[in-house]
């Protein structure tokens, strides 16, 4: 039997899970698993953690959907990726990072300027202010491809 108002709604809302649940881990741990999911919903960090991840997913997203994946995506990421790089120093800076999301309608008024400051900071995996290709590669594609 639910405990609280919260284990109420979940039972509610997913009978079956909620019921398997109780009956396979008992009441005990159910208590501790309801108690784990409200600290993750109060929990400002985590839930900046998710939204960067939500915006990370939607910009590989969007240019996977316009970068079809094909045996040429690595090179089409590399021809977008030279395009942006206007003074061919090999890395790309905020300004052509945000070139590159425009031209797949990425933009301010889709994520924010914050938005895109969050989705650069998490390309830019080594924290030197520009994007080189392979942390590009790994942002967009994710960890499928090494470079």
């Amino acid at each position: 039997r639910p405990s609280s108002a919260f284990m109420k709604q979940f039972m509610e809302r997913q009978p079956k899970v909620g019921l398997c649940m109780l009956w396979s881990v008992g009441p005990k741990r159910m208590e501790a698993f309801e108690a784990k999911i409200k600290s993750e919903i109060n929990d400002p960090a985590k839930q900046e953690a998710k939204k960067q991840r939500r915006l990370l997913a939607d910009m590989r997203h969007s240019l996977q959907k316009t970068l079809v994946n094909t045996p040429t995506l690595a090179s089409d990421l590399w021809k977008l990726y030279r395009t942006a790089d206007a003074d061919a120093s090999g890395r790309i800076d905020f300004e052509e990072f945000c070139e590159i999301l425009a031209g797949v309608g990425i933009g301010p008024k889709q994520v924010g300027d914050k938005g895109l400051h969050l989705l650069f900071e998490t390309a830019d995996a080594d924290g030197n202010g520009t994007v080189d290709f392979s942390e590009f590669l790994k942002a967009v594609v994710g960890n499928i491809v090494s470079v």
